[in-house]
């Protein structure tokens, strides 16, 4: 069991009975039995700026200061640690190889080579959030130039929101016009419907009186005329 009096913990409490999304730290360990393959491609890495890479290298003082997983631990080269950022979500994750000795940041992805033989041998779940633990120790090594780093990442994320925004704007009023526009027809051809129904009934009339003789040929052919200017 983890004691929660020792600070940062990597805790492997029923592990192995956690769900996908519950899992906030992994240790992999190579395999030599498994195929070394070459792998071909490209994989997105999890940018990392700011207070959290300062995170990041806290964790691994921790990690090469102590053993800070529950259980007695004693890492082999190339060992591979993965631990969460939780509020981020179960795609983002702080990585550590374990090289010469010591723990090292590493930015590896799935497709370097040197991967291939690898297979899980523990995880668990943190304590609490990684990013709550060191945010205060972490704010406090910013620099002026990280500080301007997240000034540019920040007017660049509202430039982007500001870019999606007026984009929907565009195509709701883009929408909307053409709604208008559908309605407008629709009474364009109402009132065309209604103006020839009137004409028709009219004529209708004057063809009657042209047949009762209360109005000459000439005059029903003026009246028409006019009906159907």
């Amino acid at each position: 069991m983890c004691d929660l009096n020792e600070g940062f913990k990597l805790c492997s409490c029923d592990g192995d009975k956690l769900p996908i999304e519950k899992i906030d730290w992994i240790l992999e360990r190579r395999n030599e039995e498994l195929p070394f393959r070459v792998r071909k491609g490209m994989a997105a890495q999890n940018y990392i700026g700011g207070h959290e890479k300062y995170i990041k290298s806290i964790i691994a003082t921790h990690l090469n200061a102590k053993n800070c997983f529950d259980f007695d631990y004693e890492p082999k080269e190339d060992d591979l640690l993965k631990i969460k950022k939780r509020e981020n979500g179960a795609r983002h994750w702080y990585s550590y190889r374990f090289v010469a000795g010591k723990w090292e940041e590493d930015n590896s992805t799935s497709f370097d080579s040197w991967r291939s033989q690898h297979e899980r041998y523990r995880n668990g779940k943190n304590q609490e959030n990684i990013n709550d633990l060191f945010d205060e120790q972490a704010e406090s090594m910013l620099t002026p130039d990280d500080l301007e780093e997240q000034n540019k990442k920040s007017n660049a994320i509202l430039k982007q929101l500001e870019a999606m925004r007026a984009k929907v704007v565009k195509k709701e009023e883009e929408e909307q016009k053409k709604k208008t526009d559908a309605v407008q027809e629709q009474l364009e051809a109402m009132k065309a419907k209604i103006i020839k129904m009137e004409v028709e009934e009219k004529l209708q009339n004057l063809k009657k009186l042209r047949a009762t003789g209360v109005i000459t040929e000439e005059e029903f052919n003026s009246q028409k005329a006019e009906l159907e200017k």
